[in-house]
């Protein structure tokens, strides 16, 4: 098989391919996408790729189901891989927190962190429903990781998804 980085040049293949690709990504600390975390160079994806894209996916549903829209009609197939910290999907603060965004966004100040802690959540939830449709629209697949869990589950169903069917238009290519 060989692969790259959206938006990236350099293809590797063979063997070692994957080991190389994650040791350059690591090395270079480069960010992929646009502002909104999701990525912006989708000129060199070859048709009837598949695309695994993994994030956050914290960007408003209309900004993922355009970038999930292009590379469908490209045509590729996908998997939707949204990784949290578990900080982020079950907001365990109490009292006084300030946030501070780790993309330029700006900092804010909640006065009791439990009290907002069933709305942060049903708006996560309605998040991921929204990742869900998305994917499942365009035929693709969708899993969650928190980062508390191991990594081989989420590797593993992600082999499971590209290996099969459950890729949709992109399965067997």
């Amino acid at each position: 098989e060989r692969v790259r980085l959206l938006g990236g040049n350099r293809q590797y293949g063979g063997g070692g391919g994957l080991d190389r690709l994650a040791g350059d990504l690591a090395q270079s600390g480069e960010g992929l996408g646009a502002e909104d975390g999701l990525p912006s160079d989708l000129a060199l994806v070859p048709r009837h790729s598949r695309v695994v894209l993994i994030g956050d996916f914290l960007a408003p549903p209309a900004a993922i189901a355009a970038v999930v829209g292009r590379l469908a009609s490209m045509p590729a197939g996908g998997h939707l891989v949204q990784v949290l910290d578990p900080a982020e999907a079950v907001l365990p603060y109490r009292g006084r927190v300030r946030f501070a965004g780790l993309e330029r966004e700006a900092s804010m100040l909640v006065r009791r962190a439990e009290g907002v802690r069933e709305a942060y959540g049903a708006r996560l939830a309605a998040q991921q429903s929204s990742l869900a449709s998305i994917a499942q629209g365009v035929g693709w697949g969708c899993s969650l990781h928190r980062t508390d869990a191991p990594p081989e589950q989420v590797l593993l169903a992600l082999y499971m998804a590209l290996s099969g069917d459950a890729m949709g238009r992109g399965a067997g290519r």
